[in-house]
């Protein structure tokens, strides 16, 4: 009898990694099946299932698709003449998806922008990348799809993010500069997802600049570059000059041939956002890679946190699109709520169809408005946030740096964290909460401006992640001062009033016990009640100026914003000392 096949469910569209997860084999040893076939696949290339199927059939698996009532094996669509799927020959190049890393400053947006021949740094905010952005360029007719990830340190998730989707990575080290540590975390994410890798040796325009300094440096994180007997391809580059910028395009171009990265238009779309935001004017937008299958205006989407049907479609050049192939770049508009960024987006054949499927799986990403977000830390001092991010993708990023900040001391507690504008809910709850709002790339609606006002809520936007950073270290650092202690040093006794000009009121007065100096601060006490509590304005004993009037001892007060002193009332002088 013959064994019996093991079975696993794949669903429509996966990456040759998670098939591999499936399959319990080693990614490489599936990658060497495909190679083997006459297929070059990236281990985070999406395949459909089809392809898969096939595949698994290599591993004695069989296949069955995933939310389907019947199910298929492994030889679904198989021509059995020659041993390939109809997808298999409808297949067609498709672009590269590179991402750009490397540390903050060391040249990643300028080299795009000299690629693109665009301006792009000269519109973000404090001179660094802040979101993940996806751009397309020609070079010699051949499209690449690009990745700027951010550099800045608190961006490590959207860095990761970025690796997770792409075919080639491209590691931007400054020549005068060297690996710094966001290098070496970039290297790390590379490494992790096993990307194949060309190296960009940037700013070799500058004086101090040191290539082999930098090809040593690589050498330290294991990254060998062919002229020293690895397998990393190094360009030095002038991303301000252009220089050694067409090789380095021609060796991206070199490497997507050999990996001979596939997809068939021919198909329902399937990709992953990489961005989402909220704009006031068009509502929902959507920036979407896709990796498969052409995406068209009127298509229904489904994402694993909204739905909707793309009411128009924008790429980064051509302006309104009708359509999108494989390896292509879009904002969309139209989906029902912001949907998460890193996750898949697939095509269903109706707007009911996406809605039933994404009611389905609606509880894996609901998120609770009121869900407090913090660390548990023995300290009775909390700074308390609500924090608003324009762009979705920012959120984990934001949150991960900002609960960094708690110390052993001080609890960073953040109320709420989500994407849009600062509203009027926002300000409600941070009232209720006794928090402060922190807008990040976001704006401030008209309603919750007039209700900060009213209801005297602090809140502080930024355009800079270090600058918001910088302002959450200042409340730190205001709270861990130690307390002050008040001390009363003096009591003093009204005994008559004198009007001068201006309707200005002197209190001559008797000193009874301790001093009163000009820089203290005063109490008038009346029939044992508080009325007024200040600064003084002048102290004169006769008609002299004087810093300090001692016990038993005469003098002239005048208090700054009081004037109704009545004969028998009480003056403290009190100060405030650190514990």
């Amino acid at each position: 009898m013959a064994e019996e096949l093991t079975s696993i469910e794949v669903p429509q569209s996966l990456t040759v990694k998670e098939l591999a997860v499936l399959l319990n084999v080693d990614p490489i040893d599936l990658v060497k099946q495909f190679m083997r076939r006459g297929l070059m696949y990236s281990l985070n290339q999406y395949i459909d299932f089809e392809i898969a199927a096939k595949m698994a059939q290599e591993f004695s698996v069989k296949t069955y698709l995933h939310n389907t009532d019947s199910s298929t094996s492994s030889t679904k669509n198989i021509d059995k003449s020659d041993g390939n799927t109809t997808n298999l020959q409808e297949l067609e190049t498709r672009p590269p998806v590179i991402a750009i890393f490397g540390h903050v400053d060391h040249g990643k947006t300028t080299l795009l922008d000299y690629i693109r021949k665009s301006r792009i740094t000269e519109v973000e905010v404090g001179g660094i990348t802040q979101k993940i952005g996806a751009y397309q360029c020609e070079y010699n007719e051949s499209v690449i799809t690009i990745l700027d990830t951010p550099g800045h340190y608190a961006f490590s998730e959207m860095r990761s993010r970025g690796a997770k989707h792409t075919d080639i990575a491209v590691l931007v080290v400054a020549a005068d500069d060297g690996v710094m540590p966001q290098t070496i975390e970039a290297i790390s994410h590379i490494k992790g997802e096993n990307l194949p890798l060309v190296v960009a040796i940037n700013k070799i325009d500058r004086p101090q600049a040191d290539v082999e300094k930098v090809k040593r440096q690589l050498v330290d994180q294991d990254i060998v570059i062919e002229e020293w007997g690895g397998d990393v391809m190094a360009v030095p580059i002038s991303a301000l000059t252009g220089d050694g910028v067409d090789t380095l395009m021609e060796s991206i171009v070199v490497l997507a041939e050999i990996l001979e990265l596939r997809a068939n238009p021919n198909k329902k779309a399937s990709g992953i956002v990489i961005e989402s935001t909220v704009d006031k004017r068009r509502g929902v937008i959507a920036s979407l890679i896709v990796q498969d299958g052409t995406l068209n205006v009127g298509d229904f989407l489904v994402i694993d946190n909204t739905f909707g049907k793309i009411r128009a479609m924008t790429s980064d050049r051509a302006g309104n699109v009708d359509k999108v192939p494989p390896g292509g770049v879009a904002e969309v508009l139209g989906l029902n709520s912001v949907p998460e960024v890193g996750v898949m987006f697939e095509v269903m054949e109706s707007n009911g169809n996406a809605k039933t499927f994404y009611d389905k799986r609606k509880h894996k990403s609901l998120e609770s408005k009121h869900n407090l977000v913090a660390s548990f830390v023995d300290t009775d001092k909390v700074i308390k946030l609500v924090v608003k991010a324009g762009l979705r993708g920012s959120i984990v990023s934001l949150k991960n740096s900002i609960l960094a900040k708690s110390t052993d001391d001080i609890l960073i507690e953040l109320i709420y964290i989500s994407s849009g504008s600062i509203n009027e809910s926002d300000v409600l709850l941070a009232e209720t909460s006794d928090a402060i709002i922190l807008g990040f790339n976001t704006y401030l609606e008209p309603g919750a401006q007039l209700l900060t006002t009213k209801k005297k809520i602090n809140v502080q936007c930024y355009d800079v992640i270090y600058e918001l950073l910088e302002y959450i270290d200042k409340l730190i650092e205001d709270q861990q001062t130690d307390d002050p202690v008040d001390i009363i040093e003096g009591l003093a006794e009204v005994r008559a009033l004198f009007k001068i000009k201006n309707r200005v009121t002197i209190a001559g007065l008797f000193v009874r016990d301790g001093f009163i100096t000009r820089k203290s601060f005063v109490r008038v006490i009346r029939q044992d009640k508080e009325v007024f509590r200040g600064k003084i304005s002048s102290l004169k004993h006769f008609k002299n100026d004087i810093g300090q009037l001692n016990a038993g001892l005469e003098g002239g007060i005048v208090l700054d914003g009081f004037n109704e002193y009545l004969e028998g009332d009480f003056i403290e002088a009190h100060s405030q000392v650190l514990k």
